[in-house]
């Protein structure tokens, strides 16, 4: 883990991308061995399955802000191609937001209250005629599927470890946010997001900070990169 708010510089500065890019991922790695070998009295004995949501629930804690690993909140900005746009268009289908500008956040700082075990159905207006772009409820909704669907695949290998599941499971919801899952014809950028007075705060206290918002997604590494790299790590320390 590379942020902290010590600092034994001169000047609080704020944290680069690749340093707030490690800390989140550093803490995602955490969460599968914590999870997996877990004492609690409530999950010890639980099934895989209820300890892939496990992971999920904490992915999504974090995401809402809501975790003491990670300090911001993440936007999970959804946007597809132009070109994947208009060839729904002209098939008569929905899609996806177009571009980097016209993203939407399907982080509504409550996903860490929903089973990610659990398919969600599909809002009725998902069948509605005609082409429009899909709503911030619809695409949320997919985004809860497609994880579900990682959860059963995942636990219903039988030739590797629990620790591998969970983490093949965590490694495929980055490839789905890098826009290389075929069941999900869109990019989820995940760019933290601090709230407006914590920059001040630590500033006043001597302590570096994070910028208004920071890409999780660097020049240096993109999420899966970022994912394996730190997986890696976590798991090198594990096997000694």
């Amino acid at each position: 883990m590379t942020t902290s708010h010590e600092t034994n510089e001169d000047q609080p500065r704020a944290y680069t991308p690749e340093e707030v890019q490690d800390e989140f991922f550093g803490h995602a790695a955490f969460m599968v061995p914590y999870w997996v070998n877990t004492n609690h009295y409530a999950y010890k004995d639980s099934p895989l399955k209820e300890k892939l949501s496990g992971i999920l629930h904490s992915f999504y804690a974090t995401t809402s802000g809501s975790s003491g690993g990670f300090g911001c909140s993440v936007e999970m900005l959804v946007y597809g191609t132009e070109e994947a746009a208009e060839r729904n268009i002209k098939a008569g289908r929905n899609f996806f937001p177009i571009g980097w500008e016209g993203a939407v956040d399907i982080n509504d700082h409550g996903l860490k209250y929903h089973d990610a075990e659990n398919h969600v159905p599909v809002p009725e207006s998902a069948e509605d005629e005609g082409s429009r772009e899909w709503t911030e409820e619809e695409m949320r909704v997919f985004f809860f599927n497609r994880v579900a669907d990682f959860i059963a695949e995942w636990d219903s290998k039988t030739d590797i470890s629990d620790m591998d599941k969970a983490a093949g499971m965590m490694r495929d919801i980055f490839v789905l946010c890098e826009g290389r899952d075929p069941k999900f014809e869109a990019k989820v950028a995940l760019v933290a997001t601090p709230h407006p007075e914590d920059k001040e705060y630590h500033i006043e206290n001597g302590e570096n900070f994070y910028e208004e918002e920071t890409n999780l997604r660097t020049d240096k590494r993109d999420l899966v990169e970022a994912w394996d790299f730190w997986w890696s790590n976590a798991n090198a320390s594990l096997t000694k």
